[in-house]
């Protein structure tokens, strides 16, 4: 078992050198130079993370957590955690890595980054005297069971079988409370009820139903910043003034951008001019032609579209950039020279620590719902109107 584990979590560590999970970059960066990876593991999970007789944390997860430490060439720090603290110490900071049998759900990958793959997994059970004579899940509603803080099947328990909850931290509390009598049985991992049961104190007490709830188990690290899809529409201008704003707020943190222009293109902007004193930050392709109020050319308005979307899936999936503003992508969608469909697809499925930021009036309706962040412009008074044309550091 224990040879499996390991080759489990040599290939979880792979996905999580390679992955957009945050613990690269900031956080890497950080426990190299402290020159200590400090990982959460349990003390009280035997044989998976238990105290020997001198008080050491030690089992299959304090290996793993070792063999991580090695690789990345620290020491190690292991600190006990519990299933009602595991989580909040790797949301604090507390811990870099949390290897603590904790079962991966999807309600858990919304609040914590969870590596691919697994390295391990177990069902729910009870641990009860064999005097109670359970022999079914339905045998234990209305009666006391005792639970763990924080454990994901708490909830289905008490709202499918019935079970009357009583929640402890931690399992020592949860042991005491069993052999006092104060619960009929003790509804846990299963893999941890077979290797408690291996103690002689535990003589009197069985596992007597069938697991369910099976689930992966997954290391886990701290959730990074999520990337935003933001959009900018609306009669009133500003759209792509307020998203170059923000190319040059990334710019200011050292982050590299990427920018498509899918109508401008055939005249100068200043803020191309500005951006190009940038080459190793910023890319800024122009690849409009002016569409068809200018071209009448449908056609070819459909292929520069193309074009254009072609550089920005490229960027896209380019894990260098940290935004890519696709400047003016709504006047394509307007007129129909790109499915919505492909350009949506392609944008719920970027990288999570990217932003992508879309301008242009009209945006479709399938974006705006999808996007993280969305501002109309309203138009209230222009000088166009007024009879005043464009002017450079205005409008270009």
């Amino acid at each position: 078992m224990l040879q499996r584990l390991l080759l489990a979590a040599i290939a979880a560590l792979a996905g999580l050198a390679m992955t957009s999970v945050p613990l690269q970059a900031q956080t890497l960066d950080k426990i190299k130079q402290r020159g200590v990876l400090v990982v959460g593991t349990k003390a009280d999970y035997r044989p998976f993370g238990f105290l020997d007789p001198s008080g050491k944390i030690v089992g299959f997860e304090p290996e793993l957590a070792a063999d991580v430490a090695k690789r990345l060439g620290v020491k190690l720090e292991l600190v006990p955690v519990v299933a009602s603290n595991r989580i909040q110490f790797l949301q604090q900071g507390k811990i870099d890595i949390m290897i603590a049998t904790m079962s991966d759900t999807p309600e858990r990958r919304k609040i914590v980054d969870i590596v691919d793959p697994s390295y391990y997994g177990s069902g729910t059970n009870i641990l009860s005297p064999k005097s109670a004579g359970l022999k079914t899940w339905e045998a234990l509603r209305g009666k006391k069971v005792c639970l763990i803080q924080g454990a994901f099947y708490n909830k289905e328990l008490q709202e499918k079988y019935g079970v009357d909850g009583v929640a402890f931290p931690g399992t020592a509390e949860v042991y005491t409370a069993l052999k006092n009598g104060n619960c009929v049985a003790f509804a846990y991992d299963d893999t941890a009820i077979v290797g408690e049961m291996q103690k002689p104190e535990w003589s009197a007490y069985e596992m007597p139903l069938d697991s369910i709830l099976f689930v992966p188990w997954g290391l886990a690290v701290k959730q990074g910043e999520k990337g935003l899809i933001i959009v900018h529409t609306g009669a009133g201008k500003g759209k792509s003034t307020a998203a170059f704003g923000m190319v040059l707020r990334c710019l200011g943190h050292g982050m590299r951008v990427g920018v498509v222009q899918f109508v401008k293109g055939a005249w100068g902007t200043g803020e191309r001019t500005v951006l190009a004193r940038f080459p190793d930050l910023v890319t800024c392709r122009a690849m409009g032609e002016g569409f068809t109020w200018d071209t009448q050319d449908r056609a070819r308005d459909i292929a520069a579209a193309r074009a254009a979307w072609e550089v920005a899936t490229q960027m896209i999936a380019d894990p260098s950039y940290r935004l890519v503003l696709l400047d003016e992508l709504n006047i394509v969608l307007r007129y129909g020279y790109l499915p919505v469909a492909e350009v949506m697809a392609e944008l719920k499925a970027k990288p999570r620590d990217l932003h992508i930021v879309v301008t242009g009036r009209n945006a479709p309706a399938e974006l705006v719902e999808a996007a993280d962040l969305v501002t109309e412009m309203t138009l209230v008074k222009h000088p166009f109107r007024a009879g005043v044309k464009a002017q450079p550091g205005i409008e270009f």
